[in-house]
């Protein structure tokens, strides 16, 4: 009887599988989010987000195992297929006023916006299933995004926007086929494959004239989106033959390489202008990462990652002087950056779990390159979570709930938008998130 049950149940997650990565994979094209670590989310699902990202050596669900190291998907206990939904509630504002010439020219102005607040919708799914020495699995989600929405204040006192304000919307989606071997107790290895889904929208587009030049900047382009590919491989060591409770795990992430995005827009805010059309290149960076996870207890795990982050060598980010020769934005001009999470899981009993986290980044934006910038507020540094899991023993179904805080962080510096024009710009950023979360082993 039991087996029969056990049939019916693998049966009825087998065509849940299937129909909810199709709808899952549209769903997330059409969310957002604002991360830590740049432009990338520090971790995946309601389980890793709740260990503040660490899981290169950490596995606790195929969702976090497979983002973070693909190796480390054997180490799961059992199939599993699991379900996730994020809701982030970011906040931003920017300020700015003239310095030296300018404020001669056009007046002590200083201004504040903050930019509109939205609820953006993540969701995630992944599964991995066990056959011998191999593990197999896909994931799908938003792995990258941010957003921002300033208006001009009527009375201009806020000179970085202009009259016409700005607003930008990025996001990443991923879908992650993966395949990993157990080369024996110690050692296993995995690979994943990467095809990535990007759009981006921004009014005005910075990647075109400054304001300053006679044609101005473009207005009123539409999203466009791109596709590009690349790929993850791993490397994951039970250490406890030699060092009890330890593991330890390194991956490393190629970039990301999309075609090129295409935009084209008025040349007044009005529309009244002639059309023209720019493009932009853009890519997600080279990740280089290592871990480690330490079991003291049967009741505790303690995790750490390191990842590397090369912004500097990226498409898009890494132009030092974000100012081309004909007077357009060529790039952000980030640096690289590294980034360290620390998590801990307490099994409370063998029903339920607790997990808390911490994730702290370098800022990856300079202080001169505000004026690329201020549509792109991605510098949070501090992230601490929290979450809970539940197991409900007689289907073996774990529900999981997840909160992060991402800290209050302020950046400033001066950018020149053309001759004559320049700015003191102050940009703050901080955000909330919570994360559900449904896992069905079997």
């Amino acid at each position: 009887m039991q087996a029969n049950n056990n049939e019916r149940t693998r049966g009825i997650f087998a065509r849940a599988t299937r129909a909810a990565f199709g709808a899952l994979t549209l769903f997330a094209a059409m969310c957002t989010e604002a991360g830590a670590q740049g432009v990338i989310f520090r971790g995946m699902g309601a389980v890793n987000e709740s260990m503040g990202g660490a899981g290169i050596a950490a596995p606790l669900d195929s969702m976090g195992a497979i983002y973070t190291n693909p190796a480390a998907l054997v180490d799961l206990p059992s199939n599993e297929v699991s379900f996730g939904l994020g809701g982030l509630m970011p906040a931003s504002s920017v300020s700015s006023s003239y310095v030296g010439p300018a404020a001669a020219a056009y007046g002590e102005r200083y201004g504040k916006t903050d930019s509109k607040r939205e609820t953006y919708y993540t969701p995630s799914f992944s599964v991995a299933r066990h056959v011998g020495k191999w593990t197999f699995g896909v994931s799908t989600g938003a792995i990258g995004g941010a957003s921002a929405r300033y208006t001009p204040s009527g009375d201009g006192t806020n000179p970085i926007l202009g009259t016409y304000g700005k607003s930008s919307k990025v996001k990443v989606i991923e879908l992650m086929p993966t395949a990993a071997y157990k080369y024996n107790d110690i050692i296993s290895v995995g690979v994943t494959g990467v095809v990535g889904c990007f759009a981006l929208a921004v009014d005005p587009m910075p990647f075109d004239r400054l304001p300053a030049e006679p044609d101005g900047p473009l207005y009123h382009s539409r999203t466009d989106y791109t596709f590009g590919g690349g790929a993850n491989a791993g490397i994951f060591l039970n250490l406890g033959k030699y060092l009890p409770g330890f593991k330890t795990g390194f991956v490393v992430k190629s970039p990301v390489v999309a075609e090129p995005f295409r935009f084209s827009g008025a040349s007044t805010p009005d529309s009244t202008g002639y059309y023209r059309e720019t493009n932009f290149r853009f890519a997600l960076p080279l990740v280089l990462g290592w871990g480690a996870s330490y079991t003291p207890h049967k009741d505790w795990l303690l995790a750490l990652d390191v990842r590397y982050f090369d912004y500097a060598n990226t498409p898009g980010f890494k132009p030092a002087n974000v100012i081309d020769g004909q007077g357009r934005v060529a790039g952000l001009g980030w640096d690289s950056v590294l980034s360290v999470a620390v998590g801990v899981q307490f099994s409370v009993t063998d029903d339920i779990k607790l997990r808390a986290g911490y994730c702290w980044s370098e800022n990856p934006i300079p202080g001169e390159v505000q004026f690329a910038n201020v549509v792109a507020p991605l510098f949070i540094q501090h992230v601490a979570s929290l979450g809970l899991s539940y197991t409900i023993a007689a289907t073996n179904t774990d529900i999981v709930l997840g909160y992060s805080h991402a800290f209050r962080n302020s950046m400033d510096g001066t950018a020149k938008s053309g001759p004559g024009a320049s700015f003191h710009v102050k940009n703050t950023v901080s955000a909330e998130t919570f994360f559900l979360g449904l896992t069905q082993r079997f």
